[in-house]
């Protein structure tokens, strides 16, 4: 198989190509991924905010839910923590009840969290990620949106894990895309492992005390 990558609106996609193949096939992708610092993101400049389309009955409900919010909100972050806050607790026949559909999972509620900030005109966006720990195989993903502050993106977590455990969230891909796609085959599976390269990790912060170094 070749392997290149594409670069796309929110990030890079590996894609795998080959001319002919016949049966099963198993394909691996490896990333070693370190913690980023302070210095190492940077600012970005404001992002363009596409709303969603909505109309009739989700279009009320959309504007009530966000009319609410923003009395009881003081900024961008506040107003994602209202709107959140809000879908959760949905009850039937409501607004948010409407907007989420019979039985929404949570990445369904980030997502329409995501329309309702971006109705509101505020740019957000929705975040697959997976945890970093513990290691362990068969890890599944987890599911959070960032909203756009003051020339950067920063997390709003729906969930109600502990500091501790969010900081070992790790976002992979963002936006609304499928994790995998195929095209000329089917019945797609897949299996991500986690683990801890301690090697790794010391030679990495190896690396970072002397950049630091260099840089004093």
């Amino acid at each position: 198989y070749g392997l290149t990558t594409e670069l796309q609106r929110e990030g890079q996609r590996a894609v795998y190509s080959i001319r002919e193949a016949k049966g099963a096939q198993t394909l691996y992708y490896r990333a070693i991924i370190h913690r980023a610092h302070g210095d190492e993101i940077s600012r970005e400049s404001v992002p363009e905010v596409v709303p969603p389309r909505l109309d009739g009955a989700e279009l009320a409900a959309a504007s009530t839910i966000i009319e609410a919010a923003r009395s009881r909100s003081s900024d961008s972050l506040t107003l994602a923590a209202v709107i959140v806050k809000r879908l959760k607790e949905a009850r039937p026949g409501d607004e948010a009840s409407l907007l989420l559909g019979p039985n929404p999972s949570n990445p369904r509620l980030v997502n329409v969290a995501v329309d309702l900030l971006r109705a509101a005109q505020v740019p957000a966006r929705t975040v697959n990620g997976i945890a970093l720990e513990p290691e362990r195989r068969n890890a599944g993903f987890v599911y959070w949106l960032e909203v756009y502050d003051k020339g950067f993106w920063k997390p709003v977590y729906p969930g109600e894990a502990r500091a501790e455990v969010l900081r070992y969230y790790m976002p992979w891909w963002r936006g609304r895309g499928p994790f995998v796609e195929v095209e000329g085959g089917s019945n797609v599976d897949y299996d991500i492992s986690t683990s801890r390269s301690y090697e790794l990790s010391m030679q990495t912060a190896l690396n970072q005390q002397r950049s630091l170094e260099q840089r004093l």
